[in-house]
C-alpha cells in the first residue's frame, strides 16, 4: 500500500524501481547504464524514477535548481557541509591551478615523449596498439610525475606496474555498486571478504597500500634530498592544515594523493581515447584538426621551435581542436552513473513534478549533456561546429551550451582537476594527430564501452601510421 501512497508515485519509471533499490543497482552492476540512463530519459522524459526514492533528472532549469550554487541541497552519502567543503577546496586549490599546471607543462610533455617513443617503435613494426592501455599509461605516469616527483612507470614498462590501475577500477566498481546497499563497504572491507578476494584478484585495498607506501617514502626523506629536487603536489598536500588549523593528518594527505591518481588518472584517460575515436571515426575531422596542428608547428616561435610538441596555451587557440575535445566529452563524459543530491527542505519543481523533501534527485552528466532544451534536435549526434560561432551557433548559444555542460560537473561541485585534464588532453591529442594517421583496427567494433561509475573503453585496438613530419625530424 505504501507504494500507491509514496510521494513520489506519480513520476514515470520503470515498474520494478518503485519498490525496489535492486533494479537500479543490477543495472549498475551489467556495465551498460551508459545505454540505460539515455533510454530511460528517452521514453519517461526529463524526469525518471531509477528507485523507490529517487529521481533522475535532465533539465537546464532543474540542473541550475539542484545543483547549483545556493541551492538548499545537499551531496547525498556526504557529510561535508558547504563551508568544510569550500575549505577543503580551498587548501588545495593553488596544485589545480592552470599557472601551477603550466608550471608544470614540462614534466607532462616529458612523459608524453616517452609515449611517442613507445608508439613510434609500434608504428614502424607494424603492431596495433590498445589505446585503452596506452592513454591509461600516460595519464597515471603524468599524476606519478606531478604528485610524486617521477612517473610511476606505466609507459617505460608498457604494462600495469603493479596492478595498480586495475586494483583502481576494481574498487570504483565495488564502490559504486555497494554504495546504495545497507552497510556498504562493511560487505566489502571486513576480514572475511578480504580474504575471499585476495584469493582470486587484486583489489582496491592494494592501491591503499601502494599509496600508503608512497606517502612513508616522503615522510622519510632526508631534508637534503628534499632540498634538491623540485616541489611537487605531494609536498603541497603534506603542508596543507586541517581546519582547525593543525597540520594535515596522514588520513587526510592520503585523500588528497589518492584522488589525483585514482581518479584524476582515469577522468583524462577517458578523455583522450573519446577525443581519439570521434576523430578517427570522421576522419574528415581528424584531417581538419590535423591541418590545423601542422600549421599551429610551422608558426611556432623561434624559441619554441627546438621543443618537442605544442604548448598548451597554442593548442588552446586552435579552433576546431578545442571543438572537438569539447564535443567529444560532451557525448561521452567520464563520469556518467547518477550524481545524486538530496532535495531542499522545502522541495523543488521540475519540469512540471514536484519532488518533496524526502526524496533523492540525481543527474548522469551522460544524459544531462544529451538536453536538446541546450544543445538542439541534434543532441546525441557528432557536431563539433556547434562550438564555433557561426557554424551553426550563435555566441548566445554557445555561452549557453558552456553554462549547461557538466562534463566536469556544475556548480560549486565542478571537478577541480580540470585544468589538468584540459591542458593533458589538448597536448596529447595535438601531437598524437601531427605525428600519426591512424585507423581503428575492428571499424565495426572500434572499443567496448563498460560503465562502472567512469565510463571505460576497452579493446579501443588502432593501427598507426607515422607521418612524413615526423619521419623527416628522425
Amino acid at each position: 500500500m505504501g507504494v500507491f501512497l509514496h510521494p513520489l508515485r506519480n513520476i514515470p519509471g520503470p515498474f520494478l524501481a518503485k519498490f525496489t533499490e535492486a533494479w537500479r543497482t543490477y543495472k549498475y552492476a551489467r556495465g551498460k547504464w551508459h545505454e540505460d540512463i539515455l533510454t530511460l530519459h528517452r521514453k519517461y522524459g526529463p524526469v525518471v524514477r531509477v528507485s523507490p526514492n529517487e529521481v533522475s533528472i535532465v533539465d537546464k532549469d532543474g540542473l541550475s535548481k539542484v545543483f547549483g550554487h545556493g541551492s538548499g541541497t545537499r551531496k547525498f552519502f556526504h557529510s561535508i557541509d558547504t563551508a568544510e567543503h569550500a575549505f577543503l577546496r580551498k587548501r588545495v586549490s593553488a596544485a589545480f591551478s592552470m599557472s601551477t599546471i603550466l608550471s608544470l607543462e614540462p614534466e607532462i610533455q616529458e612523459v608524453q615523449d616517452s609515449v611517442w617513443m613507445q608508439l613510434d617503435d609500434a608504428a614502424r613494426n607494424g603492431r596495433q596498439i590498445d589505446m585503452h592501455e596506452w592513454a591509461s599509461y600516460f595519464a597515471f605516469d603524468v599524476v606519478g610525475k606531478l604528485a610524486l616527483g617521477a612517473p610511476i612507470g606505466f609507459v617505460k614498462q608498457a604494462t600495469d606496474v603493479m596492478d595498480i590501475i586495475k586494483s583502481i577500477h576494481i574498487g570504483f566498481y565495488q564502490m559504486a555498486n555497494i554504495g546504495y546497499i545497507p552497510g556498504q563497504m562493511l560487505w566489502l572491507y571486513n576480514p572475511i571478504s578480504q580474504f575471499i578476494q585476495g584469493l582470486f584478484s587484486s583489489d582496491f585495498a592494494k592501491f591503499h597500500l601502494w599509496n600508503r607506501e608512497q606517502l612513508a617514502k616522503r615522510l622519510a626523506e632526508p631534508a637534503e634530498a628534499k632540498a634538491m629536487r623540485k616541489r611537487d603536489m605531494l609536498d603541497h598536500f603534506i603542508s596543507m592544515k586541517e581546519p582547525d588549523g593543525s597540520p594535515a593528518t596522514q588520513g587526510s594527505i592520503l585523500i588528497e594523493g589518492g584522488n589525483i591518481i585514482g581518479a584524476g588518472a582515469d577522468t583524462t584517460s577517458i578523455g583522450i581515447r573519446t577525443v581519439l575515436a570521434q576523430l578517427i571515426l570522421h576522419q574528415e575531422d581528424y584531417l581538419r584538426v590535423q591541418q590545423e596542428v601542422d600549421q599551429a608547428y610551422a608558426e611556432r616561435p623561434v624559441e619554441d621551435a627546438s621543443n618537442n610538441g605544442l604548448k598548451y596555451l597554442a593548442t588552446e587557440k586552435l579552433p576546431y581542436l578545442t571543438a572537438c575535445v569539447k564535443e567529444a566529452l560532451r557525448l561521452h563524459p567520464s563520469i556518467l552513473w547518477q550524481l545524486p543530491r538530496e532535495a531542499p527542505a522545502a522541495g523543488i519543481e521540475v519540469a512540471g513534478h514536484y519532488i518533496p523533501p524526502s526524496a533523492t534527485i540525481s543527474i548522469s552528466p551522460l544524459a544531462q549533456n544529451r538536453d536538446r532544451g541546450v544543445f538542439g534536435p541534434s543532441a546525441d549526434e557528432w557536431q563539433p561546429a556547434r562550438w564555433i560561432p557561426g557554424q551553426g551557433s550563435t555566441d548566445a548559444d554557445i555561452k549557453q551550451m558552456d553554462k549547461y555542460n557538466v562534463t566536469f560537473g556544475y556548480g560549486s561541485r565542478v571537478c577541480i582537476g580540470k585544468n589538468l585534464a584540459t591542458v593533458e588532453i589538448h597536448k596529447f591529442i595535438a601531437d598524437f594527430v601531427h605525428r600519426y594517421n591512424a585507423r581503428f583496427v575492428n571499424p565495426y567494433q572500434p572499443y567496448v564501452v563498460k560503465s562502472q561509475w567512469f565510463s571505460y573503453q576497452a579493446d579501443m585496438f588502432l593501427r598507426l601510421e607515422l607521418r612524413d613530419t615526423v619521419l623527416k625530424q628522425a
